[in-house]
């Protein structure tokens, strides 16, 4: 049968739709339908089987199910880490850099950026940076060369690798965020619906920038 599963942009198009072979070649007979959003969705009015969110899950009706958690890295180019200094201390980052941060859609302000090392916990302000709506774009802006970016870990990886980015402060972390499937207690969970969720559990546990 059908499941209509909907994804969060990022885990979505980086994590979970790359790996879905090995999905598909284990259940065949399962038809799937994705949606790739980071809004909002109703489960019964749009027929969605279940959703996939990083992030507290704020409709406190729906059965979550944590399935892993991603991490943050602070990171910018080379280049531009060569004109504004490689920051020794998360404070640096208030005076003299510019630091790029997503925009929560449900209060329209930055997402907090919160590292702690050893028993201090900073939290970087900085307004005068950039922001956009989108942990994909602040990406990019960051690979752009446009200022010190709080990027997804598993998306930053490849630039990591290549040298495109830099990471910064790496002694300092951030609280990990967790991964849930949700979907409806008072709707039967199918037994595609149960074997999907095991699947992606698997999957984040398989993968050390996901994991719990």
């Amino acid at each position: 049968g059908r499941l209509r599963v909907d994804l969060p942009v990022p885990l979505g198009l980086s994590v979970i739709l790359p790996a879905l072979p090995a999905f598909v070649e284990r259940y065949p007979d399962i038809e799937l339908e994705f949606g790739i959003s980071d809004r909002p969705v109703d489960l019964i009015a749009e027929n969605v089987d279940c959703v996939v969110r990083a992030g507290e899950i704020f409709d406190q009706s729906l059965v979550a199910r944590q399935i892993g958690a991603v991490r943050q890295i602070l990171c910018a180019t080379p280049v531009y880490l060569d004109k504004r200094g490689r920051p020794s201390h998360p404070s640096e980052l208030e005076h003299g850099h510019v630091v790029i941060r997503t925009i929560a859609s449900r209060t329209n302000r930055p997402f907090p950026i919160v590292v702690t090392k050893d028993r201090e916990r900073v939290e970087v302000q900085n307004r005068r940076g950039l922001t956009a709506n989108d942990i994909m774009a602040c990406l990019t802006l960051g690979l752009a060369g446009l200022g010190v970016v709080h990027a997804l870990t598993f998306s930053a990886t490849t630039h990591l690798q290549s040298g495109a980015l830099e990471a910064v402060l790496t002694d300092w972390v951030s609280d990990p965020v967790p991964v849930f499937v949700a979907y409806q207690p008072n709707r039967h969970l199918s037994a595609k619906a149960r074997v999907f969720i095991d699947w992606l559990a698997e999957l984040f546990a398989s993968n050390e920038s996901t994991a719990k």
